[in-house]
C-alpha cells in the first residue's frame, strides 16, 4: 500500500506542475484591463439610403403628372423636400401629383437635391371645322358656335370628371342700406356689403342648403360640376357692379333680390354671355333655386328655347340644343324654361333618375341634336373653361375691348304673382325659407 501511495503522489506533482514554471499552481490570474489586450468591436455598417423617383405621363391643368417617390433609410420611410420650376404639386401617400399652371413644356422636379424632368402639355380641345357665319361642326359632330377665344377644353364623350366652380354667394339684404360716417365724420349713403357676421337666426344655414340643392339638381342630371362656395356674403345692391369680391372665384351669384318692377312684371334675373370665360360670371337671380341655375345657364351659353314667352331663342353655343323645354318629364319643366325649373334636361338619364322625386319612369329626360334641348351636355362641354376663370384672373387683358363688345344680355321678367310663388317654392320644394313673415326677402 505504501508503494502505491508514493507513486500516486509523484504522478500528481508531475501533472500539476511545480517549481517556478508559469503553469505553477501558485501562478497569479491575469488582471482584467491590464494584462488582457482590449478588443475593439467592428464599426456598424453605413445606413442604406434609397431614393427612387418615377415620373408618369405628361399632364395638364386638370389631369396631373403622377410621381411616385420612395425615400427610405434602412427600410424606414423618411420625409423629403422638393421644389418645382413650374406647375403646382399635391402631395399623396405615393408621392406627388403635378398640375399645370398655364405654362407648357418641360419642368424640373428636385427631390433632396436630385433633379427629375416632367412635362406639362396643353389641354385637348374639340375644334370646329367647315365654319360659316360663325358656326361649324365640332369634333363630336354637333353644330357649334365658334368660341371667340378658341375651342373649349374637351377630353372626349366618355369624360365624367366633376370639376369645381368656385362661387361667391352675395345674399341681398335691405338692412345694408343706410348711412355711416366716413373718415372725416360726414354722413355718407352706405350701399354695399354688410357685416359678414350680421345674420338672422338660421339664415346662413338656409343659404348653404340652397347651394346643396343646386348641386343635387346638377348631380341628378349628370352635370359634372360642383358649386363650391368660397364666400357667403350679405349685401345691398341694385346692379351687379357695385362690389367685387376680394377672393378668387369663378362666379358671383347676386342672389335673392331686390325685385324691380318692369312693366307688368318683376325682373327675376338677368345675365350676360360672352363665351370668353376670362372674368367671373355674374348672374343675378331673385326668384328661387331653379332661377339661380337658370341665370347661371345664361352666363355659360344656354337660352330659353324656341317656345318661351320671353326672349325665345335656341342655344347660344349649341344651336340645336342647350336651351329650355316644357314638360321634359311628367310635371317637370327644364331650368331654362319659364316653367317649374325642377329638372336639368339630359339625354344621358331617365326621368326617374333626373327628376327630384324619382318619377317619370324610363322616359329619357332630354334630347340632343336638331330640335333638342339637352342642357346638361351643353354645360358639361364648357365646364373646364369656367373652372379656369379664377386661374385666368392673373392674365392681363382689356375688359372693354375683349369682353363687352361680345356680350349678349338676357333679361328675365315674370309677373309679380308668379315671382312670389316661385320664391315660396323654396319652402315648399326644398324646405328653404328666404322670406320673412311679411313675404319680404330677408
Amino acid at each position: 500500500m505504501k508503494t502505491i501511495i508514493f507513486l500516486l503522489t509523484i504522478n500528481l506533482l508531475i501533472s500539476c506542475g511545480s517549481g517556478d514554471d508559469d503553469t505553477s499552481i501558485n501562478a497569479k490570474p491575469p488582471v482584467p484591463g491590464i494584462d488582457t489586450p482590449t478588443i475593439t468591436p467592428p464599426p456598424p455598417p453605413p445606413p442604406v439610403e434609397l431614393l427612387e423617383v418615377e415620373i408618369g405621363d405628361s399632364g395638364d391643368r386638370f389631369y396631373p403628372v403622377e410621381v411616385e417617390i420612395t425615400y427610405q433609410i434602412d427600410d424606414v420611410a423618411q420625409p423629403y423636400e422638393y421644389e418645382l420650376t413650374m406647375g403646382h404639386a399635391q402631395e399623396t401617400q405615393e408621392g406627388l401629383l403635378i398640375y399645370g399652371d398655364g405654362r407648357v413644356g418641360d419642368g424640373i422636379l428636385t427631390v433632396n437635391d436630385e433633379e427629375y424632368q416632367f412635362t406639362i402639355i396643353e389641354e385637348p380641345t374639340c375644334d370646329v371645322s367647315d365654319a360659316q357665319h360663325g358656326l361649324g361642326i365640332d369634333c363630336a359632330g354637333y353644330l357649334h358656335r365658334i368660341p371667340s377665344n378658341g375651342p373649349f377644353i374637351y377630353y372626349g364623350e366618355a369624360d365624367t370628371t366633376v370639376v369645381e366652380w368656385e362661387m361667391v354667394y352675395l345674399h341681398w339684404d335691405s338692412k345694408c342700406a343706410g348711412y355711416q360716417e366716413d373718415s372725416v365724420g360726414d354722413l355718407k349713403n352706405k350701399i354695399g356689403p354688410c357685416d359678414p357676421d350680421d345674420w338672422l337666426p338660421n339664415e346662413r344655414e338656409q343659404i348653404v342648403k340652397v347651394i346643396d340643392e343646386m348641386n343635387k339638381m346638377y348631380e341628378r342630371a349628370g352635370v359634372y360640376v360642383k358649386l363650391v362656395p368660397v364666400r357667403i356674403q350679405k349685401g345691398y345692391f341694385t346692379t351687379s357692379a357695385e362690389w367685387k369680391p376680394d377672393i378668387g372665384h369663378d362666379l358671383v351669384l347676386w342672389a335673392d333680390g331686390a325685385m324691380t318692377n318692369s312693366g307688368n312684371g318683376v325682373i327675376c334675373g338677368y345675365a350676360g354671355y360672352s363665351g370668353l370665360f376670362n372674368t367671373p360670371l355674374q348672374p343675378y337671380s331673385a326668384c328661387g333655386i331653379g332661377t339661380h341655375l337658370h341665370e347661371i345657364g345664361h352666363t355659360v351659353g344656354l337660352s330659353h328655347g324656341p317656345n318661351n314667352p320671353i326672349n325665345a331663342s335656341d342655344g347660344l353655343t349649341f344651336p340645336h340644343f342647350g336651351h329650355g323645354r316644357y314638360s321634359v318629364c311628367p310635371a317637370h319643366d327644364s331650368i331654362m324654361s319659364y316653367g317649374t325649373k325642377t329638372i336639368v334636361s339630359t339625354e344621358s338619364r331617365t326621368c326617374a333618375e333626373a327628376s327630384p322625386n324619382g318619377t317619370g319612369g324610363d322616359q329619357i329626360a332630354g334630347l340632343r341634336g336638331p330640335y333638342g334641348y339637352d342642357e346638361a351636355y351643353a354645360i358639361n362641354r364648357i365646364r373646364y373653361n369656367v373652372a379656369l376663370i379664377n386661374h385666368n384672373n392673373g392674365i392681363e387683358f382689356d375688359i372693354v375691348t375683349e369682353l363687352l363688345e361680345d356680350t349678349q344680355e338676357i333679361i328675365d321678367i315674370y309677373p309679380r304673382k308668379d315671382a312670389l310663388k316661385m320664391i315660396n317654392q323654396y319652402l315648399t320644394n326644398f324646405g328653404v325659407d328666404i322670406l320673412d313673415n311679411s313675404e319680404n326677402l330677408k
